[in-house]
């Protein structure tokens, strides 16, 4: 097997097929603070395109299609059946612990706090259910604080 260089890339975006793209939308926008900077259709799916980054058109990009039940995580029935987690990072713990009570009062449940060990420094809140945007079977939420080394 060959072994190559690591090539010259950073991340770009990714793309969540979703059940419901409305509160999907309301989700990351009006709780996360993203904004809308397109929308479109493809393939018979409807588009939303999500950036905080004024010089990004899109982080996050929203797509229908979703099936309604996919079968669960039989490794594991804490993470989801194709994302583990989609993960933030927060400014301050400050930060953090305002997003805890934010998701606390749109509903959150499941919420746990983590430490992602001393290679991170990190402290995170983890989330299931938002609502029913993260549900048993779907995706785990990470935001987390950097911690001072």
């Amino acid at each position: 097997m060959t072994t190559y260089p690591a090539p010259n890339l950073e991340f770009s975006h990714m793309g969540l097929s979703v059940t419901d793209i409305a509160k999907m939308e309301d989700f990351y926008t009006r709780l996360l603070g993203f904004t809308v900077t397109d929308r479109g259709e493809a393939g018979g799916m409807q588009l939303v395109f999500l950036s905080r980054d004024p010089l990004d058109h899109h982080q996050i990009v929203l797509a229908t299609g979703r099936p309604e039940a996919l079968p669960a995580n039989t490794a594991n029935a804490q993470f989801g059946p194709s994302i583990n987690q989609i993960s933030f990072k927060m400014g301050s713990l400050s930060d953090l612990r305002d997003m805890h009570r934010r998701l606390t009062a749109e509903g959150g449940r499941n919420l746990f706090p983590a430490n992602h060990g001393i290679n991170m420094m990190a402290a995170s809140i983890n989330t299931a259910t938002v609502r029913g945007i993260f549900g048993s079977r779907g995706a785990r939420m990470a935001i987390r604080q950097p911690m001072a080394r």
